[in-house]
């Protein structure tokens, strides 16, 4: 996927009743309808308040929901293999993030009722599952379910579920490890900046 440059403005983000903090770090003299990169609050913040500014975007719908679900894929994709082996595992979250990178792919009747499949059993199994696996469900079914949302608060509430549940996971595996929540971090942020432009 071609990285696209996301850009929102602090009147939308006021709009959205978030990030009042970064008027204080561009400045008074900074135009509220002065486009802001996305890329600027990943660095300013962090990869989910990254996330969440998605709905805040200036481009459309139509742009933004796919780079977003990817995004929310690729990060539960990166901790799929901590579930792979593992006796409560079914398989269920592999189909989630399938269903959902087949809308990205091809967004039709079939595909957006497959991802709603796809995530109905991802919660089921992770409300069943025990351990690191239950995250890592929920992550997918969150994937999943940004999919098949039609307007992009709710695109960008689940894909922000995805990514925190992602979150969640990697740290589960290492819990005492020192730093594990600023790797993670760091993971996510080079995801994000995959599919986003620079300034």
């Amino acid at each position: 996927m071609k990285r696209v440059k996301m850009t929102t403005t602090i009147r939308l983000l006021r709009d959205h009743q978030r990030l009042g903090l970064l008027e204080l770090h561009l400045g008074k003299n900074y135009g509220v309808d002065t486009p802001v990169n996305l890329l600027l609050i990943l660095k300013m913040y962090d990869p989910g308040t990254c996330m969440w500014a998605f709905r805040a975007a200036e481009q459309p719908y139509s742009i933004v929901k796919p780079i977003l679900v990817s995004i929310a894929c690729e990060m539960v994709e990166s901790v799929l293999h901590i579930v792979e082996g593992h006796p409560d595992y079914d398989g269920n979250a592999h189909k989630a993030v399938a269903a959902a990178r087949a809308v990205v792919a091809d967004e039709t009747a079939q595909t957006l009722k497959d991802a709603y499949s796809a995530y109905a059993a991802a919660v089921s199994s992770g409300l069943k599952a025990s351990g690191v696996v239950c995250p890592v469900d929920f992550a997918a079914s969150g994937a999943a379910k940004s999919a098949f949302w039609e307007d992009i608060d709710n695109v960008a509430n689940v894909a922000h579920v995805a990514h925190e549940a992602a979150f969640a996971a990697a740290r589960a595996t290492h819990p005492g490890l020192s730093g594990q929540s600023a790797i993670e971090k760091r993971k996510q942020g080079r995801i994000i900046r995959k599919y986003l432009g620079g300034a």
